[in-house]
């Protein structure tokens, strides 16, 4: 089986690969955990003042391996539940990591994938979701109001 991810170094530089071309580098459950994986790694080490993440082939990330998620819609074993809850995990390690992350993106869509990326962020730290009773709910704002790239401007 391909490896999904690779961690490299450069000095005190972490770099991490989506390196899944034939599926356009598409995130899945086996990706969201290499990805913790390598960020725990990183964060033990602590000898990294930056990460840098980025992928081979031509697109950075399709997003989410629709594939799987169809399949999974099919079946009731908790397999959402679960793509979601590791989603959550990566979205907050990421967000909590004590050094910089930088996403070197390539493709047609970079400007899109940086506001999904900024929604995702904005939203994973205002919106608390319960997937038991199907709710969602709006945490108070720290400060301001919506980013300006929420709303398109």
């Amino acid at each position: 089986m391909q490896r999904n991810i690779t961690l490299t170094s450069r000095e005190d530089l972490a770099v991490i690969t989506l390196g899944n071309e034939a599926q356009a580098n598409a995130i899945d459950l086996q990706v969201c955990t290499d990805l913790l994986n390598a960020l725990a790694d990183i964060e033990a080490d602590g000898r990294y003042r930056a990460v840098v993440l980025r992928s081979t082939g031509r697109i950075f990330s399709a997003g989410g391996n629709l594939v799987q998620i169809l399949e999974g819609l099919q079946r009731s074993d908790g397999f959402l539940e679960a793509l979601i809850s590791l989603l959550n995990d990566l979205i907050l390690k990421l967000r909590r990591l004590p050094i910089p992350v930088i996403a070197s993106v390539q493709g047609l869509r970079q400007v899109q994938v940086f506001r999904w990326l900024w929604r995702a962020t904005w939203l994973s730290s205002h919106v608390r979701l319960n997937l038991s009773s199907g709710t969602a709910s709006w945490a108070p704002r720290p400060t301001g109001d919506f980013p300006s790239i929420w709303r398109g401007a």
